[in-house]
């Protein structure tokens, strides 16, 4: 790549893979770092930090529901699925979570993670039988707005929100009388399984309450295993000697340096219901902040839910932390059952990667997936290995090693692969075309969202290095029948501004035979002709929709075109001036007529310059074309229409036996650096 943004966002060496073992822990400990450091959050996160969390996680395999993303080798995102039972609603949850290293966002990665996690919820939901609701939840910080923002795409609505607060620890602390009847003694390890359960009792009137596990239990007890605890407040029952309430305080090293911050943490802080309304938490919790001010720390943090059924938050507040950002739960419903194009097995992101290059090795590959694509959306074309080597490399501004992106899968087959190229049109305008090729089995996964990022990298990077001072848009093409393709693209700001018929004519015996007018002549051309037909027909089409400036380049790709074959083509002369006037451009797709086991001719590229117009030299090679075709054994034509063509084409062709079967749309979105353009020029 040629600098750092453009590798940042080139998704080149993109790759999925399964959590592989406990040499992940520290990769993925990294990754949460730098998702925390680049929202702004105090966060560390160690790698026993998810040991410990993983390990409390009941029916939770990281090698199945844990996803890691790698660029190039490097782990750079990572989601994974949990699934339980909230004791207090009986409702089964999985929790989707996801973390991105700034260079990994904004590429299409997390909602390729998404579409994978919603897939693999079906198949826990079904793993898992529940008779009760279920449901989907996420969380997010109110400085996560990608995050929020890709929730919301997803059909996620928040529900449920909490805070992270702080308190300064500056000046004399207030500490509270305890209770009578309650007495502080210190946390010692001998105590923690009772600590354990009497916390979890204590939430138990809380909202996503669960009893808790033995295997929590364990986790527990691991995590705390050489931690220090005489920061800990707990208070006993004199008469019972049970814990009534406490407030875990501890203090992350790793977290002060970091952020160089001297802080401590007063969480979690609970009472038990026989003991509330007393006056213990406060007690307990302005003890806890004169330890961390005797401690040398300069403020306290914790996290409340704001709907706390206890009024947590306004006793906080009246012991001076404030809120210093929001945490948003957020819930969606079940996704339905997942199924392939093959109703057989889950096909996951887990065998992809992503190539940026389109190398000698890639052309059968494409030329199959291509056929096999288009296919599967009713189009009757193919593409030969030699037509994409032929061709692809020679589109105009393209370069093979940049701008074609190939999706592969674990077994070396192709997923997808998507092209692209910009070129200028006559009136100055600049279109950044874009081509996918997508196998059935992986569509509607996200994919095609992921390559759409790549595009809007290159448009922007071109559009950077390329300035024009005329407006710049991007053209997608595709048949109505790529239902995918024409439900994103509105989503991605494209809008449809030109359809295409493709039209055939499959009465070739009675296809009307239109006489050449007079002082025309067809003449059998060869490739000594190319040069000039070529000119021709620029100068035909000039006046045409969507018409570029001709170049050199262009002429070398239709000139080595394996399907251009000047034997096939119906030229007209001019008699007096001795200029090509009219031409059909005619071939044969052996390979499409041999994959659809029939005999077809094209009729194609057909044009008229402007000076012999209207005298019926159109329908004159037409017909004469089909003669030829209907000669040489096939049986029916075929050609592609501009529905708006200013010429009236559409009729000319209709009047020559052609009906519509096919339509395609190009969709058109206008980039940024032409809408900035618009508003500076108000």
């Amino acid at each position: 790549m040629e600098n750092q943004s453009t590798t940042n966002h080139t998704i080149d060496g993109l790759r999925f893979r399964y959590f592989a073992g406990p040499e992940d822990y520290a990769a993925i400990a990294q990754v949460m770092n730098a998702s925390w450091q680049a929202d702004a959050i105090d966060y560390v996160d160690e790698p026993d930090d998810i040991v410990n969390n993983w390990s409390e996680l009941a029916n939770f395999e990281p090698d199945e529901d844990v996803l890691i993303a790698e660029i190039r080798g490097e782990p750079v995102a990572w989601c994974m699925n949990s699934i339980f039972v909230m004791d207090d609603s009986n409702t089964q949850c999985i929790r989707v979570d996801g973390f991105s290293k700034p260079g990994a966002r904004r590429i299409g990665i997390a909602g390729l993670f998404m579409r994978w996690q919603l897939d693999r919820a079906s198949i826990q939901f079904q793993k898992y039988p529940h008779h009760g609701p279920r449901e989907l939840r996420s969380w997010s910080y109110d400085k996560m707005v990608g995050r929020e923002q890709l929730l919301q795409g997803f059909g996620f609505v928040p529900f449920r929100h909490g805070y992270m607060m702080i308190r300064t620890l500056e000046g004399q602390i207030c500490q509270e009388e305890m209770p009578d009847g309650i007495q502080l003694r210190p946390m010692t390890p001998d105590l923690l399984e009772v600590y354990f359960w009497a916390k979890n009792e204590a939430f138990r009137d809380h909202h996503g309450y669960r009893v808790a596990t033995q295997r929590e239990l364990q986790a527990f007890l691991e995590a705390q295993r050489g931690k220090p605890m005489d920061g800990w407040q707990v208070g006993f029952d004199l008469a019972t000697g049970e814990i009534a309430g406490a407030v875990d305080v501890y203090i992350s090293d790793q977290e002060n340096r970091r952020f160089v911050k001297k802080r401590g943490w007063t969480d979690p802080i609970f009472v038990r219901r026989p003991w509330r309304k007393r006056g213990l938490a406060r007690a307990l919790t302005t003890r806890a902040l004169q330890f961390l001010q005797d401690a040398g720390m300069t403020e306290a943090c914790l996290t409340v839910d704001a709907l706390n059924p206890n009024g947590a938050l306004k006793l906080y507040e009246g012991l001076g932390f404030k809120p210093e950002f929001k945490s948003q739960s957020w819930r969606r419903a079940v996704p339905a059952a997942h199924s392939d194009s093959r109703g057989g097995a889950h096909i996951g992101l887990e065998t992809l990667t992503f190539q940026v290059g389109l190398r000698e090795i890639d052309y059968a590959r494409a030329a199959t997936l291509s056929n096999l694509s288009n296919v599967y959306d009713g189009i009757d074309w193919t593409f030969s290995e030699d037509l994409i080597r032929e061709t692809w490399p020679r589109l105009d501004n393209t370069a093979p090693d940049r701008d074609f992106i190939r999706i592969e899968t674990d077994k070396g087959e192709l997923a997808a692969i998507a092209r692209y190229n910009w070129e200028t049109q006559l009136g100055g305008t600049r279109v950044h075309r874009h081509n996918v090729h997508m196998h059935p089995d992986w569509r509607r996964k996200g994919i095609g969202t992921c390559l759409m990022k790549w595009l809007d990298a290159r448009v922007a990077e071109t559009d950077a290095t390329h300035v024009t001072e005329h407006s710049t848009v991007v053209h997608i093409d595709g048949p109505d029948s790529n239902v995918g393709l024409a439900a994103l693209l509105p989503l991605k700001r494209f809008m449809p501004v030109r359809h295409e018929y493709i039209m055939i004519n499959h009465e070739l015996s009675t296809a009307p035979d239109f006489p050449l007018p007079q002082g025309f002549e067809i003449r059998p051309v060869n490739r000594a002709h190319m040069r000039e037909i070529w000119q021709a027909g620029n100068e035909a089409f000039a006046d045409h929709w969507g018409a570029t400036v001709p170049s050199e380049v262009q002429f070398e790709r239709w000139r080595k075109d394996p399907l251009v074959r000047p034997e096939y083509f119906s030229v007209a002369f001019h008699v007096a001036s001795g200029q090509v006037a009219a031409q059909v451009q005619g071939f044969i797709n052996e390979s499409e007529n041999a994959l659809f086991n029939r005999k077809r001719g094209w009729t194609e590229d057909i044009s008229t310059r402007r000076a012999y117009r209207r005298l019926g030299l159109a329908r004159a090679l037409i017909s004469h074309s089909i003669r030829m075709f209907r000669a040489m054994g096939m049986t029916e034509t075929a050609l592609s229409v501009d529905t708006q063509n200013s010429t009236g084409a559409l009729r000319v062709y209709q009047d020559c036996g052609y009906r519509v079967v096919m339509r395609e749309t190009t969709w058109e979105k206008v980039t940024q650096q032409a809408m900035t353009s618009i508003f500076d020029n108000k």
